[in-house]
């Protein structure tokens, strides 16, 4: 937004610095030495003495803004250096639209880096897409340099670390780091005297939307993919909004949406990751709806983008008038499942250009509050923590190499699981399936458990290590952790499988009471907290695929190998899809049909695990769940 409130910190000379919008250059450290842990002053720290004490404490590089042109460089590097999990495509070239005008001498693109890993993409119609937003306002810089930082880390960080990888294999990400590129290019929040972020079809009049190509793109974007998430970054006090934020619902006091539950549990946890980036007057991001803390429009994206689909009568179809005009049936009644996402508008910084020397570095992103910290590792660090909540995900931890006894003397296998991507963990236990006792069938494998999910409190915290090194999270942080014994069948010959089933977050449900929330719907409509437990919950677009989920199944599996109860080799970590296929092969079956239309679902097994489980080798558990 970037308006002046009463508690924003006026900008100083200092910090308005003569910077070209996005991205950043990485310094390469010289060393690989350990630095000592003392904050930067970067407020009194030439950007120069900067660099030097950072590469000079072996901690890699600093963040720098960049021109447009530096930027598209840089874009078309990044896909260069990975074409297999990064694309570039312009809004111009794929969906036809105009150019706003001349950035630099060159006709204004609006560029988006495509990062997912492209090989597995089609054949994974649950993927969830999700965009972020660098510069809606293209004079508010810190979110252009976040984007394209953030899209350099997963890159280069995929091969090592198995966070970063998760990440591109089980999300489309569409970064756009310069959203407004004519705005980026001319240091202006405007474009061509237009606000972007008023022009957007809902609550706001035909000839008043649609009028820029900043909204053209974001639109085209969201008719074009399903989008669950969206972030969008903007400058000039610190804040994460959401829902509402619009007149239709401010009525004499401030209203919340339907997802308000889901949402503000979400932003929570947001503010806590991001921290305050250790630049002086930082702090953690207050987080209410926009009507709350920043103030009602008409034409915003964020209710825009949350609501389009469903509060119909708040949307009506575009007429503009420029650049030769914008299709009306391209605002007007958009398909049911695309804009419906949860979206967090971030104002990233008091200033709206902060110092570089405030932008911060790499090594700091997982590392809050060290030597390097700041503006972009801070938002880096929301970014990730919002990616990572958009789907759980159960993690297997590599489990014992031999087999204990329970209380009554039974063999069991002594393991441990981590459940990303929630904050609540409502129910989760081991499952067992014995492959060569005829038809196969999981069942539970031990008590059922409840606790937190990884995002319950503080995040996932790591150790201190090299560039581009694993992550290793700290042993002291428990969050999203669970252990059992499980349960094995007694004197058993064959390939058993182990697995992990979880329900989460089942309070996104909820929705605020009536006085807070009289808005056009009574339930919880985004994508992301519907997929948590309403198995009523089914949307396709575009090739992609919401479902909601009783349970959410361990992609990976325990694989032993025992005989008489006995293990004949350890066990050890299989993907599902091998495990299951070799399950198929050694299974008997009561019928021949039967076994053949088994045989036809495991082929769809490998890009939809969970689902898979929890549709047709659950039959036990699905009551259980």
């Amino acid at each position: 937004f970037g308006f002046p409130m009463v508690h924003r910190v006026v900008a100083t000379a200092a910090s308005l610095v003569a910077a070209a919008c996005v991205a950043a250059v990485v310094i390469v450290a010289a060393n690989g030495r350990t630095g000592t842990e003392a904050p930067l002053a970067a407020a009194v720290v030439s950007q120069e003495e900067t660099a030097r004490r950072l590469e000079t404490a072996g901690l890699g590089g600093i963040f720098r803004y960049r021109s447009y042109t530096a930027t598209v460089t840089e874009l078309q590097r990044l896909v260069k250096q990975r074409p297999d999990l990064a694309k570039l495509w312009s809004t111009q070239e794929r969906y036809g639209l105009q150019t706003a005008g001349v950035c630099e001498g060159t006709p204004c693109m609006n560029w988006v880096l495509e990062v997912t890993d492209h090989a597995t993409l089609g054949e994974d119609p649950d993927r969830p897409d999700v965009l972020i937003s660098g510069a809606l306002h293209g004079d508010e810089q810190v979110g252009p340099v976040t984007t394209i930082e953030l899209a350099r880390w997963l890159i280069q960080r995929y091969d090592t670390d198995e966070w970063a990888r998760r990440l591109v294999q089980t999300r489309r990400l569409l970064l756009v780091p310069m959203t407004n590129a004519w705005g980026c290019a001319n240091r202006r929040r405007d474009e061509l005297n237009r606000d972007p972020n008023r022009d957007f079809p809902y609550e706001q009049k035909p000839a008043a939307c649609m009028t820029t190509i900043t909204a053209r793109t974001v639109n085209e974007l969201y008719r074009h993919h399903l989008l669950q998430l969206a972030l969008t970054f903007h400058g000039g006090m610190q804040a994460i909004g959401f829902n509402w934020g619009s007149f239709n619902y401010y009525k004499v006091k401030p209203s919340r949406s339907p997802d308000d539950v889901a949402i503000r549990a979400m932003a929570q946890r947001l503010s806590s990751y991001a921290g305050s980036g250790h630049v002086p007057l930082n702090r953690a991001y207050p987080y209410n709806t926009m009507n709350d803390l920043v103030y009602p429009v008409h034409g915003g994206m964020e209710d825009w983008g949350y609501g389009a689909s469903w509060d119909t009568d708040s949307v009506k179809g575009c007429e503009p008038t420029s650049f030769g005009g914008y299709p009306k049936a391209s605002t007007q009644g958009y398909h049911t499942s695309t804009v419906r996402s949860v979206v967090f508008l971030i104002e990233a910084s008091d200033h709206k250009t902060p110092a570089e020397s405030e932008l911060g570095h790499a090594e700091a992103v997982l590392h809050p509050g060290t030597l390097g910290d700041g503006h972009v590792p801070r938002n880096m660090r929301l970014s990730l923590a919002a990616i990572d909540m958009v789907a759980p995900h159960v993690q297997l931890l590599p489990p014992s190499v031999t087999l204990s006894r329970d209380g009554g003397g039974a063999a069991c296998l002594q393991m441990q699981w981590r459940v990303w991507g929630a904050i609540k963990v409502d129910r989760t236990l081991p499952l067992v399936m014995v492959a060569s006792r005829g038809e196969p069938r999981w069942q539970p494998a031990g008590a059922a458990q409840a606790g937190d999910g990884v995002w319950a409190k503080e995040g996932p915290q790591f150790e201190r290590g090299a560039a581009h090194a694993p992550l290793e999270m700290t042993r002291e942080v428990r969050e999203g952790r669970f252990g059992a014994c499980a349960e094995l069948p007694a004197n058993v010959s064959g390939t058993v499988h182990v697995a992990v089933s979880a329900t989460v977050d089942s309070n996104w449900a909820h929705t605020p009471t009536q006085a807070y929330s009289p808005s056009r719907a009574t339930t919880p409509q985004s994508h992301i907290a519907n997929a948590r437990g309403n198995v009523g919950w089914s949307h396709e677009a575009n090739g992609r695929k919401v479902r909601g989920r009783r349970a959410w199944i361990s992609p990976q599996l325990i694989e032993l190998e025992l005989r008489d109860g006995a293990l004949s080799r350890p066990p050890r970590l299989v993907t599902a899809s091998a495990a299951m296929l070799l399950s198929l092969a050694q299974a008997g079956s009561r019928s021949k049909k039967r076994h053949a239309r088994r045989r036809r679902l495991a082929q769809q097994w490998p890009r939809d695990q969970s689902s898979y489980i929890a549709q047709h080798w659950l039959p036990s558990a699905r009551s259980d769940n």
